[in-house]
């Protein structure tokens, strides 16, 4: 469990999801450029759950404040999507 002052922390914007890419011999992985008020790119795990063409202009909060992580080769800077790993259906707003 994490401390209010934790919760605090993290920064959340939303984002606006303008492209989606496939990610080669991933069969759960979109690479996604979303809009934050800065162009961002994100790894989702979404991909037997949503086509491509469903997530473009689709609003999502996005944590932007995590440290890079490097998945499936691909560089993944200051942010990720959020809650996917934990629910398999995200809302979109």
């Amino acid at each position: 469990m994490i401390t209010f002052d934790d919760f605090k922390k993290i920064e959340l914007k939303v984002g606006e999801i303008l492209e989606v890419e496939e990610v080669s011999g991933a069969d759960k992985l979109y690479k996604l450029k979303v809009d934050t008020g800065e162009e961002r790119t994100l790894v989702a795990g979404i991909k037997k759950y949503y086509s491509k063409d469903d997530l473009i202009g689709k609003k999502i909060i996005v944590i932007c404040n995590l440290e890079e992580r490097e998945l499936k080769e691909l560089q993944v800077k200051e942010c990720y999507w959020l809650l996917l790993m934990k629910i398999k259906k995200v809302l979109f707003f």
